[in-house]
Order: C-alpha cells, then structure tokens, then sequence
C-alpha cells in the first residue's frame, strides 16, 4: 500500500515539476508553433532516467525510493498524452512535417538523452 502513496507523491510533485517547466520554457521561448515546453520536460527526464538509473544502481538505493524516483517523479514529469495531444493538433492544423518532425525527433532524443544520461552517470 505504501508504493501507491509514494507513486502519488512522486507524480504531484513531478506534475507540479512539469507544468512550472513547460511554462518557464514557453515564457522564454515564445514559439507558438511548435511544443518546445514538452519536449523540452521529456528530454530533460528521458536524461535524468537514464543517469539516476545508472546512480540507484551503483549506490543501492531502496526499491521504495526508486518507486518514488522513478515511476512518481520521473512519471509525473514526463507526459506521453501531452506529447500525443499536441501532434493531434499538429495533424489537425495540416502541419503534417511538422507533426512528424516532432513525433520523430521526441522518440529520437529522448532515447539519446536517455543514453547520454546513463553514460554521464557511468563516467562518473
């Protein structure tokens, strides 16, 4: 029972985390065209997975924190439904290379993030 109070910590905090990010990134970069602010939060925790991975790993941290880490944090930071909302309405505007560019580019470097994260973590 104790893992869904930490899953639901973790992913108001990580939600609350997201929604100040992905405005901060708006504010700075007014692009209306384009969702910087979400692919900017998946990148930044498609990195912090891969490097804390790499850090829970080495340091053994408990399976209740990775929980909270990873599935509540991580989980409520990253969004694949704002992501998906955001190529619909990319779609639904006929802005189809775009729509593709960005559904292309977010799977692309948030796995490179991901590895780049893990092998930072690594040479540490």
């Amino acid at each position: 029972m104790m893992n869904y109070l930490y899953v639901g910590l973790g992913g108001f905090i990580g939600a609350v985390g997201r929604y100040a990010a992905t405005g901060l990134v708006q504010r700075l970069f007014p692009v209306s065209f384009f969702p910087l602010g979400t692919w900017t939060v998946n990148l930044i925790g498609s990195f912090l997975l891969g490097y804390l991975a790499v850090f829970a790993e080495s340091h053994l941290i408990p399976s209740s924190l990775r929980i909270f880490l990873f599935m509540g944090i991580l989980g409520g930071f990253t969004t694949f439904s704002a992501f998906t909302f955001e190529t619909l309405m990319l779609i639904r505007s006929q802005q189809y290379s775009l729509a593709l560019f960005y559904t292309l580019g977010q799977l692309f470097t948030g796995v490179f993030a991901a590895v780049a994260g893990f092998w930072l973590a690594r040479l540490s």
